[in-house]
């Protein structure tokens, strides 16, 4: 079974998130929700990564100023 693993390469995602959203989002919304599972997880991923980013940006900048 390649179809994860290609979809997860071309999505930048792993094939446990893939077979994860495709898996809810058919059982939530059908068909519909099965083809924009990933790109919707995928979305999410991108979020939370910037989230992340800005996150350590901030603790990093907090950490050369030295203690308070």
């Amino acid at each position: 079974m390649q179809q994860p693993t290609i979809i997860g390469r071309a999505a930048n995602v792993s094939g446990f998130t893939v077979l994860t959203s495709v898996l809810v989002f058919g059982a939530l919304f059908g068909f519909i929700g099965a083809i924009i599972g990933v790109p919707i997880a995928a979305g999410v991923q991108i979020i939370l990564d910037q989230v992340t980013a800005a996150r350590r940006g901030r603790i990093a900048a907090a950490d050369r100023q030295g203690p308070a």
